[in-house]
């Protein structure tokens, strides 16, 4: 089958639904981090955002807790530090980072309700650290970030570069 060719049995992502506690506050809050606009607001407390190709529903749930909502972004900022000050800025709060090495990883972060969100090294960063030949310097962002151990192809454990 060709690249790009969606087999005409498969499925296709249409939305995913967050619970939250303030439909309105969050809507805000995820409108500004995904650059979306709210779709609609239907009443009873649901409120949809279309990002790209598919929809986040927030549903307003009084009883709701923080939960790791599943949701995965890439980034187009320069960097993924900058994209993480961007965020944090608007009220995400950070809760772990995990550096892969050579300077790419990914971010947990939690939205102002505490539902967790992740958010990855962009298409670029990866693409320049597979055309590099050496690792590029470790940079401060990466400090406090968890630092997984990696194994080579033989499952030799190898030392992360900075």
């Amino acid at each position: 089958m060709p690249v790009g060719t969606v087999p005409s049995m498969s499925l296709i992502l249409s939305y995913s639904t967050v619970r939250v506690r303030g439909v309105i506050a969050q809507a805000k809050f995820w409108a500004a981090i995904t650059g979306g606009h709210v779709m609609a607001a239907h009443g009873g407390g649901s409120v949809v955002l279309p990002v790209g190709d598919v929809e986040i529903h927030l549903l307003e749930d009084a009883s709701a807790r923080p939960e790791d909502t599943g949701l995965v972004f890439s980034h187009g900022s320069d960097s993924l530090p900058a994209e993480i000050s961007r965020l944090t800025g608007l009220g995400a709060r950070v809760v772990k980072k995990v550096n892969r090495g050579w300077g790419i990883g990914e971010v947990v972060l939690a939205d102002p309700e505490g539902n967790s969100f992740i958010v990855s090294s962009s298409d670029a960063e990866v693409r320049a650290f597979e055309e590099s030949d050496e690792a590029a310097p470790l940079d401060p962002f990466w400090a406090d970030a968890e630092q997984p151990e990696l194994t080579s192809g033989t499952g030799t454990t190898v030392a992360a570069e900075g």
